[in-house]
């Protein structure tokens, strides 16, 4: 694909369906388009964002991968809290 060709792919329609699916949405779920465009506008949040014990978790890291290593605390619980990209 040429440069040319992929500069004209990026200005169409990215919506599957085009914005008369858009519409059919936001009058199924009863919301208006300014509420869509203020939701789509905010900047993006995380889980950190929100109430949760990962900070109680992270206080105790040491131990649950110390249990973890003799064989109490399993493998997903480490990768779940404690390997992600945030």
């Amino acid at each position: 694909m040429s440069r040319e060709d992929a500069l004209e792919k990026i200005k169409l329609d990215p919506y599957v369906g085009g914005i008369d699916m858009i519409y059919y949405i936001l009058k199924k779920i009863d919301l208006t388009e300014m509420d869509f465009e203020k939701i789509m506008n905010d900047t993006p949040l995380n889980f950190l964002n929100y109430p949760s014990y990962f900070r109680y978790l992270k206080r105790i890291k040491f131990f649950l991968v110390f249990l973890n290593k003799i064989g109490i605390v399993p493998d997903v619980i480490i990768k779940k809290y404690f390997k992600f990209n945030y």
